[in-house]
C-alpha cells in the first residue's frame, strides 16, 4: 500500500501548495484520518508478529518516529534560523514568532509548552485546544482560531500534530491488540457516538475537532485494527494471492487511483444529501473493508513498500520545501499553477535522499536495536557467562 501512503501525503502537500494531481483528491482532513485507518492495520498485523514485548514494540516505534523528526526538525531549524539571519523573505521561517516578542502575545506556559512539544512530538495536537493569550493565562478552547496568537504558530514543523495523535494510538496498542474484536467495535462505536453528540449537541463540527481531537480519531485507529483482523480471516489462498511483474503493479496502480478519485467524488455526492463530516465516516467504513484487499495486491511488492516509506519525510519537510517552490514560481514567472507539482516533486526527492542515506540504514537497524533495548530493561542486571 505503498502507493497509497505517498499519495495520501502529497494530498497534504497539495493543501499547502496548490493544485498537485490532475484530478479530483481527498483534502488533508481525509488523507490524515485514512492514515489512520491505515495505521491501526499495519500496527495491529505487527506487533503480535515482530515484538516479544511492549518495551521492543515502544523501542522499536522509538527509533522510528523520532529520529526522522528530529533530523527534519534540525534541517527546518537550521535553516529557519539561516534565513532570518541573512533576511531571506522568502524561505519560510518556523522560527519566527520565537523572534517576534513572544511574551507580548502569548503567556509563558502556553510558549513553554509549545517549545517542549518540538522537542519531544508529544502533546503537539494539545496545543491546538490550548490557548495563551497575553492577561487570560493557560486556558482550555474550543476553537484556536479565536485566540489572538494561536499557539501553533510556535510549532515548528506544524503538521506534526498527526504524529502526536499516533504516538497515543502507539501507547495503547499492546493493549488493544490483546483486546476481543467485540470489544474493538464497542470502543470505535463509543468514539464515534461522543464525535457526533459533538457534533450535534455541542457545535463542534467545526476544526480542531473534526480531526485532531484524539478520543474521536482513536475510532478510525480501531477500525483500522479490526480491518487487519478481517484481512486475517480471509481464504487462506486469498491471503496468498500476489502479483507478479511490473505489469500488473501498474495496472493495479491505475486501478487505485481511479479508486481514489471515485472515493473523492463519492463523498462529495454523498455529502450533498447527508452533510460532509458524515459523508467522510461512511467513506471510512468502506475504506476499511478495501484495505485489507489492498494489501493483497501490493504487499508483495518491495519497491510499492519502498515508495511507502517517502510518505513520512515527504510529510515532515513539505511546509518548508513548498515556501522554496513559492519563491522560484516568483522568481522564474512560472504560472501559479506549477507551485504544487513543483513542490510535490522537490518533496519526493528530498525525502528519496533522506531515506536512501539517512532513514533506510537506521531503519535495517531497529528491529535489532529494539530488542537489545528490551533486554536490557527486561534483564538490567543479566551479565554474560
Amino acid at each position: 500500500m505503498g502507493i497509497l501512503r505517498l499519495y495520501l501525503a502529497l494530498c497534504v502537500v497539495g493543501v499547502h501548495s496548490g493544485l498537485l494531481f490532475p484530478w479530483s483528491v481527498h483534502d488533508g482532513h481525509q488523507a490524515v484520518q485514512i492514515f489512520y485507518l491505515i495505521s491501526g492495520f499495519y500496527m495491529q498485523m505487527v506487533y503480535g508478529a515482530n515484538y516479544a514485548t511492549p518495551t521492543e514494540f515502544y523501542a522499536s516505534r522509538f527509533i522510528r518516529i523520532f529520529f526522522p523528526y528530529w533530523i527534519i526538525l534540525a534541517l527546518t531549524l537550521v535553516l529557519s534560523l539561516v534565513s532570518v539571519h541573512f533576511r531571506w523573505q522568502w524561505i519560510w521561517t518556523s522560527v519566527h514568532p520565537y523572534f517576534d516578542a513572544p511574551f507580548q502575545r502569548n503567556g509563558v506556559l502556553g510558549v513553554v509548552l509549545a517549545g517542549l512539544s518540538n522537542a519531544t512530538l508529544f502533546f503537539q495536537d494539545w496545543v491546538m485546544f490550548l490557548s495563551d493569550d497575553v492577561g487570560r493565562g493557560l486556558e482550555w478552547t474550543a476553537d484556536f482560531r479565536t485566540s489572538g496568537y494561536p499557539l501553533y504558530h510556535y510549532l515548528l514543523i506544524p503538521q506534526a500534530w498527526t504524529v502526536s495523535v499516533e504516538l497515543t494510538f502507539y501507547l495503547l496498542v499492546p493493549l488493544l491488540s490483546g483486546l476481543r474484536s467485540r470489544t474493538l467495535v464497542a470502543i470505535a462505536l463509543a468514539a464515534l457516538l461522543a464525535r457526533v453528540y459533538a457534533y450535534e449537541m455541542l457545535g463542534w463540527k467545526h476544526d480542531p475537532w473534526e480531526y485532531r481531537f484524539f478520543p474521536f480519531e482513536l475510532a478510525l485507529f480501531v477500525l483500522g485494527m479490526l480491518s487487519q483482523r478481517l484481512y486475517q480471516r480471509l481464504p487462506p489462498q486469498a491471503r496468498a494471492f500476489r502479483l507478479q511483474g511490473w505489469g500488473p503493479y501498474l495496472l493495479a496502480g491505475v486501478v487505485l487511483v481511479g479508486g481514489l478519485v471515485a472515493s473523492s467524488k463519492g463523498v462529495e455526492w454523498l455529502g450533498a444529501s447527508m452533510g460532509y463530516h458524515y459523508a467522510v465516516l461512511v467513506f471510512y467504513g468502506l475504506w476499511a473493508l478495501a484495505i485489507p484487499v489492498l494489501f493483497c495486491i501490493f504487499g508483495s511488492y518491495k519497491f510499492d513498500r519502498f515508495i511507502g516509506e517517502l510518505s513520512y519525510p515527504v510529510y515532515l519537510s513539505h511546509l518548508v520545501v513548498v515556501s522554496v517552490a513559492v519563491a522560484l514560481q516568483s522568481k522564474l514567472a512560472w504560472p501559479a499553477g506549477a507551485v504544487g507539482p513543483v513542490a510535490g516533486v522537490l518533496s519526493v526527492l528530498l525525502a528519496l535522499v533522506l531515506y536512501v542515506y539517512v532513514f533506510k540504514p537506521l531503519d535495517a537497524r531497529r528491529y535489532s536495536l529494539a530488542k537489545k533495548f528490551s533486554a536490557t530493561t527486561t534483564h538490567p542486571h543479566r551479565t554474560s557467562p
